[in-house]
C-alpha cells in the first residue's frame, strides 16, 4: 500500500473509532439506509469539521453530491471488512454502485462559510440550508450529533425537541426519510406551550425579540389546531418557530425558519405563519413526487393564505388579486403549464412568472374545484389526500384520484385541462336581449369562449333587479353558449364571474392598475426627471430593473414613446408628467408609489414615484416586489405606511338600464333660495347642450340674477378663443364704434364657433347692456386639431406650444375612458381622422386652458365672480374644468345644468339642476344656394355653385356663376357676412341680394334681386 493511503487509512480509522464511540443511534440494515452525522463549528474561523457515516442497505447503490466541501478523507467499509477509498469525479460527485452486502461510507470533511448565501456560522449564530454535507440522491433516514458553542440552542429535522444533550453534545434523530438536513443554532431564548397533550409548539427567538413569543405561540397552536380539524392529525409531536440573523422564509419538517427582520411585521402571523405550518401536512409529510409537478404550493396557498383572506370576508377579492398577478407576470413568451411548475426557488429564470403559475393558477384550480364541488366535498377529499399519502410522496394523479373518488364523478378532463393547457378561459358576451314574458323578464346572451378549445366551466352569472340580485350558474362546455335567464324583476345589469371561481382573462373595466402590471411588463420606459436625480432613484434601479428597462431622462422622450409600453416616472417636476398628471398629490416625505392608467394607452400602466433622497429609495427599494398587488404605496425609512388597491369593476359588468334619480317635490327649492346659495361661490359653472335654446335661456336667468346680488361678475365663455378677446373687451364694455355686425366680424365667432349665434345672442346682449366683462377661455381651434391628429403637441408653432398649460391632467378617473366612447361614436360616424391618443391630449388641453383662463383671469381681478358658460361635459365636477380649477386656486365653486334625461350620475357631475321650460328657437333662414370663396381682382368673393332642392332663389332668377355682392345693403365677401346678414330674418321672408353677372364682352352686369327664404333642407341640386 502506498504511504499515502496507509496515512489516509490511518486517519479514517481513528475518524470512525471517533464516531462509533459517540453513542450514535445504530444504523438499520434495512431500506433506505442511513445517515449519521457528527459535527464541530468553529464560530471564530466561520467553518465547521464534520464526519459522515452513511450505510447502504444490500443491493443498494448511491451518488453524492460533494459540492465546494472541502473533502479530508473517505473510506468505504464492506461487511466482510475490506476497505476502500473511493475517489469522487467531476464537478464534485461520488457515485456508488450497487452491491449486494451492506456498505458503510465514512466522509470526514471541512466547509467555510463565507457569509453569502443562505448558510452563516458566526459568534452570532449558525444557520445551514445549503450543501452543508454530502447530499444523497436518495432519502435517509438522518441522525446528528453536534458540537455547540457554549449558550447556544440548536433545532433540526427531528422526532423530539427540545433536542437531546449529551455532555457538550446535542443529538437529533429524525425517522421521516429526507435527502438533507437543516441546521440552526444560535444563543436563543426558548418558549412553549402545549397545543394538545402530544403536540407542543415552541420559539426559539433572539433576546431582542422574545416579548413576541406568547403571541406567535397563541397563532401557532391555532393554526395547528384549525388544520388538525381540516385535515388530519399534525405529522410530529412539536413545532418550532426560528428566528434566522438571514431574511428567509421556510417551512421545514418539524420547524419554520424565518428572518428576524419581518417577525414584527403583523402579516408574518397573520399569514406566512400559517402558510408555513400547513407546509407541514402538504410539502413535509406528504411530499412532493418526483415527477408530474409541484401541487403542494397551490394547495398550501389556498388553504392558507386565501383562507385567511376569506375569513376576513374578502375571498373574492384575494381571488381576483392572484388573477391580475397572474396575468401581469405571464405571456406567450414565458408561461408555462401548471404540470410543469417544479421549484418555488425566487432565483430561477422569470421567477415571477413561475410562482405565478404555481402559487396563483395553482391555487385558483383548487378555489374552483370547491367552487364545483362544494365546500363539504371538497374538505372529505382534502382529508382523504392527507390520509392515503402521509408520509410517502404524492402528485397530481394523486390528487385528481382523491377528488374524484370523494365526489363520485371523474375528475380527469378538470384537472387535465387545468394542469395541461397554457392558455385560460378568455370570455365575451354577445347579443343580449330583455324582454317581457307572461313568465316575467326575459334576459338572453350568448356567451362565447374566445380560446381556440374551450374550457368546460361553471360560470356564475350575477343578475341585478330594481328588487335585488339572483344568481345563475351556467354550463359553458362548447365555444358558444346560449344562455336564457327569467329574473324576478327586470334586469339593470348582470355580471360574469364576479367572484372571481376560476382563472380567465380580465374585461378591460376589470383590472386596476397594479404594480405588478408593470414588474410584468415586457416593455418597460423608466423616465428620469432630470440626470440630477439619477443618484436619487439609483438604488431602484439597481434592486429592480434588468433588460426589459429603458431608463432615459425625460429630454429625451417623446410624447408618442408613452403609448409603447408600460412608464415609470421617477421624478414628476417635468412638463412630460406633468402634461399627463399636472401635478399629482404625493407626499413630499418619504417614498410615495402611485399606479395609474396610461392615459395615452389605456392597456398599460403609468407609474409615478417620488422619493425624498437617495436614502429613503434605498430603504424601500428591495421590498418593492413584495408589494405588487397594490395601485398606491408609501414608505416612510423603509417601513410601509400606505397600501391601497385602485377601484375596478367586479366580474364582466354589461349595464342594461338605470333607474332614473328624482326628489320629493316638497323638498324642491325656489329659483331665489337657488341662487342664494349659488352666489356664495366664486365661480358658477352652467353647463349647457350648445344647441339647447332652454340651456341657453336658463344660463341668462341665472347670470341676471346672480348679477343683482354681486355686481362684479364677469361670464367666461368657451364660445370663444382668448384671440377673441379684444373684440370681447371692446363690445361687453359698450364701445359705440363697435356694433353686433362689427363684433361678430372681429370676434371671428362663424369660425370660432361652429353654432347659431342667436342661441347666445341675449347673453352677450344683456352683459353688453350691464357692462359684465365677456371673457375667453378657449384655444384657437388650430391648437386642438393639431393635437388631435398629430397626438402630440410637437407640431405646434413654438410660441403656441410654450402659452399652452403646462399642468395637465389626463388621470382622472372615467375622464379618458369616457372620451374613449365619444372617440369611437366620431371614428363610426366618420368625423375625423385623430388618434384616441391624439383626441384624450387635446380635450385635456381644452379644459385644462379653460382652467388656467379662469384661473388667470381671476387672480388679476381679486374681488370679482365668474359664471362660466361650457358644454356639460366640461363643467362636470368630477372631470371637467371644476377639479382643474381647484388645482390651481382655492375657491368656492359650484356646477349648475339643466335637468337632464339620465339622471344616474347627477351626484357626481353637478351640484344644482333647474327643471326647464322648453325653448324652441325658430329654423334659422337660408337662400338655399352653395357659395364658394373666390379672389376677384385680388379681394374675397362669393359665387353660386348651385341650389338646394328646396331653394326658390333660381326662381327669383338667380344663377350659378353669379358673384353674391351684398344682402340688404350689407356687403358681402365671405360666408360670416351672409351669416350676420340673415341673423334677424325668417323663414318665408324675403331678401334683396345684389348680384354680378357676368355680360357681353367681358363686362360684369349688377342686378339686385328679392329671394325668398327657405328653410334649411334637401341638398344641392
Amino acid at each position: 500500500m502506498p504511504s499515502s493511503l496507509s496515512f489516509l487509512a490511518l486517519v479514517l480509522i481513528l475518524l470512525v473509532e471517533l464516531l462509533h464511540g459517540s453513542n450514535l443511534p445504530a444504523a438499520t440494515e434495512n431500506p433506505p439506509g442511513a445517515y449519521d452525522l457528527a459535527v464541530s463549528f468553529s464560530p471564530s474561523t466561520r467553518s465547521l469539521t464534520a464526519t459522515a457515516r452513511i450505510t447502504l442497505p444490500p443491493a443498494t447503490g448511491l451518488a453524492l453530491e460533494l459540492g465546494d466541501l472541502a473533502i479530508s478523507g473517505m473510506l468505504l467499509r464492506r461487511a466482510d471488512g475490506s476497505e476502500v477509498v473511493p475517489v469522487a469525479g467531476p464537478r464534485g460527485r461520488l457515485q456508488l454502485v450497487e452491491e449486494k452486502e451492506l456498505r458503510e461510507l465514512y466522509i470526514s470533511y471541512r466547509r467555510q462559510v463565507d457569509g453569502t448565501g443562505d448558510d452563516l456560522i458566526n459568534p452570532d449564530g449558525i444557520v445551514l440550508l445549503g450543501l452543508w454535507h454530502p447530499l444523497p440522491d436518495r432519502e435517509m433516514r438522518f441522525s446528528l450529533r453536534a458540537k455547540l458553542p457554549p449558550g447556544f440552542i440548536a433545532v433540526t429535522e427531528s422526532d423530539r425537541f427540545p433536542l437531546a444533550t449529551e455532555g457538550d453534545a446535542t443529538i437529533a434523530v429524525f425517522s421521516q426519510p429526507r435527502r438533507n438536513l437543516h441546521f440552526v443554532a444560535a444563543p436563543y431564548a426558548a418558549a412553549s406551550r402545549e397545543v394538545r397533550p402530544g403536540l407542543q409548539v415552541h420559539t426559539l427567538f433572539f433576546p431582542e425579540e422574545r416579548e413576541l413569543a406568547p403571541s406567535y405561540l397563541e397563532s401557532a397552536a391555532g393554526y395547528l389546531q384549525r388544520y388538525e380539524r381540516q385535515i388530519g392529525p399534525f405529522p410530529y409531536n412539536h413545532y418550532v418557530i426560528v428566528a434566522n440573523r438571514l431574511p428567509t422564509g421556510l417551512g421545514l419538517p418539524t420547524f419554520t425558519l424565518m428572518g428576524r427582520q419581518v417577525l414584527r411585521l403583523p402579516f408574518i402571523r397573520q399569514t406566512s405563519l400559517g402558510h408555513e405550518i400547513l407546509h407541514s401536512w402538504f410539502g413535509n409529510s406528504v411530499e412532493v413526487a418526483a415527477t408530474g409537478g409541484n401541487w403542494c404550493e397551490g394547495l398550501t396557498t389556498y388553504l392558507a393564505d386565501h383562507a385567511y383572506r376569506a375569513d376576513r370576508g374578502e375571498a373574492a377579492a384575494d381571488r381576483k388579486e392572484r388573477i391580475v398577478t397572474y396575468l401581469n407576470h405571464v405571456n406567450d413568451n414565458n408561461v408555462i403549464p401548471l404540470a410543469a411548475f417544479a421549484s418555488a426557488d425566487h432565483r430561477q429564470p422569470q421567477a415571477e412568472a413561475v410562482r405565478a403559475v404555481g402559487y396563483n393558477r395553482g391555487a385558483l384550480l383548487f378555489a374552483e374545484l370547491e367552487a364545483r364541488l362544494g365546500p363539504e366535498v371538497f374538505t372529505r377529499a382534502i382529508r382523504h389526500f392527507y390520509a392515503r399519502h402521509r408520509g410517502t410522496t404524492a402528485g397530481w394523479n394523486d390528487l385528481r384520484q382523491a377528488f374524484s373518488a370523494t365526489a363520485g364523478q371523474d375528475l380527469a378532463a378538470f384537472f387535465t385541462e387545468r394542469l395541461e393547457r397554457t392558455d385560460i378561459p378568455d370570455l365575451a358576451v354577445e347579443e343580449i336581449d330583455i324582454r317581457q314574458t307572461a313568465s316575467g323578464p326575459h334576459l338572453s346572451f350568448r356567451l362565447r369562449q374566445k380560446t381556440e378549445r374551450p374550457y368546460s366551466l361553471q360560470v356564475p352569472v350575477v343578475v341585478t333587479t330594481a328588487g335585488g340580485t339572483s344568481r345563475f350558474s351556467v354550463t359553458a362546455a362548447g365555444g358558444d353558449t346560449s344562455v336564457s335567464l327569467t329574473t324576478d324583476g327586470w334586469p339593470l345589469q348582470f355580471s360574469i364571474d364576479p367572484e372571481y371561481t376560476f382563472l380567465r382573462r380580465l374585461h378591460p373595466a376589470e383590472g386596476p392598475p397594479v404594480w405588478s402590471q408593470f414588474l410584468g411588463a415586457e416593455k418597460k420606459l423608466a423616465i428620469l426627471q432630470s440626470e440630477a436625480v439619477r443618484a436619487v432613484y439609483q438604488p431602484l434601479l439597481a434592486a429592480l430593473a434588468d433588460d426589459s428597462w429603458i431608463v432615459k431622462p425625460a429630454d429625451e422622450v417623446k410624447v408618442g414613446e408613452l403609448q409603447d409600453g408600460a412608464v415609470l416616472f421617477l421624478g414628476l417636476d417635468h412638463p412630460l408628467s406633468r402634461s399627463l398628471f399636472a401635478r399629482p398629490d404625493l407626499a413630499a416625505a418619504g417614498f410615495s408609489l402611485d399606479v395609474r392608467r396610461n392615459p395615452l394607452n389605456s392597456g398599460q400602466p403609468a407609474v409615478l414615484i417620488t422619493s425624498a433622497d437617495r436614502e429613503e429609495t434605498a430603504a424601500t427599494a428591495p421590498k418593492l416586489r413584495h408589494y405588487g398587488r397594490y395601485s398606491r404605496l408609501h414608505f416612510t425609512g423603509g417601513r410601509n405606511d400606505l397600501q391601497q388597491i385602485a377601484a375596478a369593476d367586479a366580474g364582466m359588468t354589461f349595464v342594461l338600464d338605470r333607474l332614473p334619480a328624482g326628489a320629493a317635490t316638497a323638498e324642491l327649492q325656489p329659483f331665489a333660495d337657488i341662487i342664494a346659495r349659488l352666489a356664495a361661490n366664486r365661480v358658477v359653472f352652467v353647463g349647457e347642450t350648445h344647441t339647447s335654446m332652454a340651456d341657453h335661456h336658463l344660463q341668462l336667468r341665472i347670470i341676471e340674477a346672480l348679477h343683482r346680488l354681486q355686481p362684479d361678475l364677469a361670464i367666461g365663455l368657451e364660445m370663444f378663443p382668448t384671440s377673441s378677446q379684444p373684440a370681447l373687451d371692446a363690445y361687453s364694455s359698450g364701445d359705440k364704434s363697435m356694433d353686433e355686425r362689427s363684433f361678430l366680424k372681429a370676434s371671428r365667432y362663424f369660425q370660432v364657433w361652429n353654432q347659431d349665434y342667436r342661441l347666445y345672442r341675449d347673453i352677450i346682449t344683456f352683459a353688453r347692456s350691464r357692462g359684465i366683462p365677456l371673457v375667453g377661455l378657449n384655444l384657437d381651434k388650430e391648437v386642438t386639431s393639431t393635437v388631435f391628429k398629430t397626438g402630440s403637441t410637437a407640431a405646434l408653432p413654438e410660441a403656441a406650444g410654450n402659452s399652452l398649460p403646462v399642468d395637465r391632467d389626463l388621470s382622472l378617473p372615467g375622464y379618458a375612458e369616457r372620451l374613449a366612447v365619444i372617440h369611437d361614436m366620431h371614428q363610426t360616424a366618420g368625423h375625423g381622422d385623430g388618434s384616441l391618443s391624439g383626441f384624450i391630449q387635446a380635450q385635456a388641453l381644452w379644459d385644462e386652458a379653460m382652467a388656467e383662463h379662469i384661473a388667470e383671469y381671476l387672480t388679476r381681478h381679486p374681488g370679482r365672480r365668474m359664471v362660466v358658460l361650457a358644454g356639460t361635459q366640461h363643467t362636470r365636477k368630477d372631470t371637467g374644468i371644476p377639479p382643474r380649477l381647484a388645482r390651481r386656486l382655492q375657491l368656492d365653486q359650484a356646477t349648475v345644468a339643466a335637468l337632464p334625461a339620465n339622471t344616474a350620475d347627477l351626484a357626481t357631475t353637478v351640484d344644482f339642476v333647474f327643471a326647464t321650460e322648453p325653448v324652441v328657437l325658430p329654423d334659422q333662414a337660408m337662400i338655399g344656394v352653395v357659395l364658394q370663396s373666390q379672389t376677384l381682382d385680388g379681394r374675397p368673393a362669393l359665387k353660386v355653385g348651385g341650389f338646394t332642392a328646396t331653394s326658390k332663389a333660381d326662381e327669383a332668377g338667380l344663377r350659378k356663376d353669379d358673384i353674391v355682392r351684398a344682402i340688404d345693403g350689407l356687403a358681402i365677401a365671405e360666408m360670416d357676412d351672409v351669416r350676420i346678414a340673415l341673423l334677424d330674418t325668417g323663414i318665408g321672408g324675403r331678401i334683396a341680394v345684389d348680384v354680378e353677372r357676368p355680360g357681353p364682352g367681358g363686362t360684369m352686369e349688377r342686378l339686385q334681386l328679392t329671394i325668398e327664404l327657405v328653410a334649411p333642407a334637401g341638398h344641392p341640386r
